[in-house]
């Protein structure tokens, strides 16, 4: 729910481009099976003129990622930790590709996870109720930084 003038924030993963969305989804679902989809900035931005928000920031930004950081916050399987990591590394021998664009650092696997950062005004008086099963949306009551 977002009172009247209010201002809502969302952070979220942002899909890879249409041609490894999928593909970056599928490796997502085997690290995660809660997962259901990243969105793009265009759907994103979709969502928030279809609930009458006015877009005042959008931000990028990219965060490095320990491949195995990654996994071990979602306790991923053995058997799923090696697919992917098989995965990785056959991109970086560019085999394949995989949505993430993984390289080694130290010995390790990483990747940049790109986030994107919104803020917006309710620009209607009332409540605005936002339902979005892909997404987890954050009411703020200060300004996004």
């Amino acid at each position: 729910m977002l009172r009247p003038k209010g201002k809502l924030a969302l952070i979220d993963m942002e899909a890879a481009g249409e041609r490894l969305r999928e593909r970056e989804d599928e490796i997502e679902t085997w690290r995660d099976s809660s997962h259901v989809r990243n969105l793009s900035r265009e759907e994103i931005q979709s969502l928030f003129h279809e609930h009458s928000l006015k877009i005042t920031k959008c931000k990028s930004t990219k965060i490095p990622v320990n491949l195995c950081a990654w996994m071990d916050l979602t306790r991923t399987p053995d058997f799923m930790r090696k697919k992917i990591r098989k995965d990785m590394q056959g991109e970086i021998a560019r085999n394949l590709e995989t949505g993430f664009s993984p390289y080694q650092k130290d010995g390790e696997i990483y990747f940049d996870q790109r986030l994107r950062f919104f803020s917006a005004n309710s620009d209607k008086p009332g409540i605005h109720k936002m339902t979005q099963d892909k997404i987890n949306l954050c009411v703020v009551k200060r300004r996004f930084l």
